[in-house]
């Protein structure tokens, strides 16, 4: 009887041409993981190393005082005019040199001064003009100090700060 011969069914085997395709298309997808894993891993090595390179983008300048010098110093009875200067020693400790200025040519900062206790009293203002720092090199910072004191205020910080 056909129905139950010995000769085992042509369609219950495996082709062989379809195994090997499947063999070659896990393998292919094997070598494109592996690929991915050591691009990524190279690009996990560079990262590291330019961190390393690299930190810390910014060290802090470091200055220590230079003294100050008061000039042109007017008094009279509505106040106190003064013009000054104040200097800082500069070093900057980067690979790289630096240039400082201040935020914009009309831009001021204000100088202040104790009023007698913990208040703080406008006395002033100071410009800052550009300054240069060479790589690994030292750099004077000076301030252009402005004064200007009504009689009262130049009364109350002489007699405070005796």
């Amino acid at each position: 009887c056909p129905l139950f011969s010995a000769r085992p069914i042509a369609a219950a085997r495996p082709r062989p041409t379809a195994m090997a395709t499947k063999a070659i298309e896990r393998r292919a997808c094997g070598v494109a993981l592996l690929t991915t894993c050591f691009l990524l891993c190279a690009l996990f090595g560079y990262t590291a190393f330019a961190l390393a390179k690299y930190s810390p983008v910014y060290t802090s300048i470091r200055c220590k005082s230079g003294g100050s010098k008061m000039e042109e110093v007017h008094v009279s009875l509505s106040g106190i005019t003064a013009e000054g200067y104040a200097v800082m020693d500069c070093f900057n400790p980067n690979p790289y040199p630096m240039v400082l200025r201040q935020a914009g040519e009309d831009f001021v900062d204000e100088v202040y001064a104790e009023n007698g206790g913990l208040e703080l009293a406008s006395v002033g203002i100071a410009r800052i003009p550009a300054v240069r720092f060479e790589t690994m090199g030292r750099g004077n910072l000076t301030a252009i100090l402005e004064f200007n004191l009504g009689a009262w205020q130049a009364a109350v910080l002489l007699a405070w700060n005796r």
